[in-house]
């Protein structure tokens, strides 16, 4: 790929962070979703990994305003899609978003994008910077979540995690391991990713990075 796209996504126990390889990596700025412990209120921030609050989310321009909150289907209706509008709190340093109302014991995938653009120092070349933030919400039977649901609609369902007009790159984790294993779509089998594990206990120390291609279920283990 000729454009560099980040994406982040978190989960209480562990914080996965995915990086499309370019030719020089180098650690950049991500978006980060991240729930509240009661799972009501969603915060976006922007930030150096581990992710933190700060004034990184002016940087934004007010060009992310909402999340997509997607629950699983029925045996007669689709994907669920509902909206999460966020607002911004510069003093606070991230976006505050309040979850709509949900099916108790019921997975949910909440997840945004932004098209950032052009980005590259002064005159040198530039890369089309593209990042995807996800956060997931669990049941009671976390495994069945990811092989039934949150596989599907992160890697290999037809329809867009995004809803009808967008499909960009996507990621899930499942988190319940070791071996912790994540989803993708929007990534040929061919290129190379980098996966790095961080604590979400609070001091977000780096648990390892593991670089390689998804598989054919689009997994990377």
């Amino acid at each position: 790929l000729s454009s560099k796209i980040m994406s982040f996504l978190s989960r209480p126990a562990l914080l996965p962070l995915l990086v499309f390889l370019s030719a020089q990596p180098a650690l950049s700025h991500f978006l980060f979703a991240r729930l509240d412990e009661d799972e009501t209120q969603v915060r976006v921030m922007f930030s150096e990994p581990p992710p933190q609050e700060g004034e990184g989310v002016t940087y934004l321009g007010g060009r992310v305003t909402n999340l997509a909150m997607i629950g699983p289907t029925s045996p007669d209706t689709p994907h669920t899609f509902q909206n999460i509008d966020l607002e911004e709190l510069d003093e606070d340093g991230y976006l505050l978003g309040t979850l709509p109302e949900k099916v108790d014991n019921t997975p949910y995938f909440i997840t945004g994008f932004l098209d950032y653009g052009d980005f590259g120092e002064g005159d040198g070349p530039k890369s089309d910077l593209q990042y995807t933030f996800s956060t997931q919400i669990s049941s009671t039977n976390p495994s069945d979540d990811f092989s039934h649901f949150v596989h599907y609609v992160a890697g290999t369902d037809a329809a867009s995690p995004y809803g009808d007009d967008i499909d960009p790159f996507a990621i899930a984790l499942n988190n319940y391991g070791p071996p912790y294993r994540v989803v993708m779509r929007g990534v040929g089998a061919s290129t190379p990713v980098r996966v790095c594990m961080y604590e979400g206990n609070g001091d977000n120390a780096e648990v390892g990075c593991v670089t390689g291609t998804h598989n054919r279920t689009h997994h990377l283990t």
